[in-house]
């Protein structure tokens, strides 16, 4: 299968923070495209064996783990954000504590799922109303100096 590689770049110097802070990065992502049939889940595990490829040839480090959930929104999976599933799964396979760990994310049902598992939360995006959230930061970029500033703290 052939990718075309867009990446944000400054993802790669968030990967580099969080995991030099020794924090553990890992991707809880709904993917129901896979549940609706526009991709296979071989053609999912492929795109994921790409890019963690991709982010170790760019910037040395990758993903410890990628979660995925495929079902539909209509199966109402306790895995599929807003719900914390794939969070509690990950935590509990990676030894993480929650309440001292991060949710990044670009919907508000990533900052649902953080919310709901016990995360400190931040959305990225144009989301001037929205209260749920820790942190709001316009994109990734504006991410990554003001997420260093609170894990220097927290050492």
């Amino acid at each position: 299968m052939l990718f075309r590689s867009v990446f944000i770049d400054a993802v790669f110097d968030l990967l580099k923070l969080v995991t030099r802070r020794g924090y553990i990065p890992i991707i809880v992502s709904n993917q129901q495209g896979v549940g609706k049939g526009l991709m296979t889940r071989q053609q999912l595990d492929d795109l994921t064996v790409f890019f963690q490829d991709e982010l170790r040839r760019r910037c040395g480090v990758a993903f410890a783990d990628v979660l995925y959930c495929t079902e539909l929104e209509s199966a109402q999976s306790l895995r599929r954000k807003p719900a914390p599933g794939m969070l509690f799964e990950a935590a509990a396979a990676a030894d993480i504590v929650l309440a001292e760990s991060w949710m990044i994310g670009d919907s508000i049902s990533d900052v649902q799922a953080g919310r709901a598992a016990g995360t400190r939360t931040i959305l990225v995006g144009d989301y001037a109303n929205v209260f749920e959230a820790d942190l709001i930061v316009p994109d990734v970029a504006s991410a990554v100096p003001l997420l260093e500033k609170f894990l220097l703290f927290q050492s």
